[in-house]
């Protein structure tokens, strides 16, 4: 078929193919590019939402003798604590925004903070390698769902062992905690446990194929163009060589 063409529709075919490969494969890497830039912004955005978590447990844990006493100085509890604060901050986190967030531990005490099969295998390398600052992967939720998922590690610290020390320091003297928890005797710079955090794949591929789909609409009009323009050229161009070859045999004759 090609063989029948003539020369200006060989040129034009030549060069409309070749702009549809390069925008084809422009397409593609400006595909890749956009999903790696966009998990960046997800994983940056996890992180900063699981560090103002640990920030606020770790105000509440340094101001407990401030929020659990009476205006006379004596104790009392008034359930405001750092797991319990912490907590109802992720969840109403995970109710607002589109990520979900959780506190837990492989020695959790409330069932709510109950690590999943992805975190315990999280917690379990911060505890092989504390020198860990976070870990984070594109993983199947237990429901076959695809998302983004990050832990940031949970580290005793002085305040901490007020409440998860050991039981000798009890300050009820009965290994116990002032919420009523036994102490677990860990020791500073522990893992006590971890910052979840998930955001669902199904929104930001869908910001990708939105993307592409644009892209690859603005490079069917590109193409449609540029291919006009051309086949206007080339029969310009092609008029002219006709008009000369004509020119040159009238002038041999």
């Amino acid at each position: 078929m090609i063989g029948k063409m003539n020369m200006m529709t060989r040129l034009i075919v030549t060069i409309v193919a070749v702009i549809v490969v390069s925008t084809s494969i422009l397409t593609y890497v400006n595909t890749k590019r956009q999903k790696t830039q966009m998990l960046a912004e997800v994983q940056r955005q996890a992180r900063m939402a699981a560090d103002q978590l640990i920030s606020t447990r770790k105000v509440i844990a340094e101001k407990q003798k401030a929020i659990n006493n009476d205006s006379k100085g004596g104790f009392e509890f008034k359930g405001v604590i750092p797991a319990i604060v912490g907590r109802e901050v992720a969840e109403n986190f995970s109710q607002t925004t589109i990520f979900k967030m959780k506190q837990t531990s492989i020695k959790y005490r409330n069932p709510v903070n109950k690590p999943d099969a992805w975190e315990v295998m999280q917690l379990e390398k911060f505890e092989r390698d504390p020198a860990l600052k976070d870990v984070s992967e594109i993983a199947k939720l237990e429901d076959g769902t695809e998302s983004f998922r990050l832990m940031v590690p949970l580290k005793i610290e002085e305040a901490c062992l007020k409440c998860h020390g050991d039981p000798a320091t009890s300050p009820t003297n009965d290994g116990k905690d002032i919420a009523g928890s036994q102490m677990e005797n860990y020791k500073l710079g522990d893992i006590r446990g971890g910052i979840s955090v998930i955001a669902p794949m199904s929104s930001v591929n869908a910001a990708i194929a939105s993307n592409r789909n644009i892209n690859i609409f603005g490079n069917g009009i590109y193409v449609l163009l540029v291919g006009t323009v051309v086949f206007f050229i080339a029969r310009g161009i092609t008029s002219l060589l006709k008009r000369l070859v004509h020119n040159l045999k009238d002038g041999a004759e």
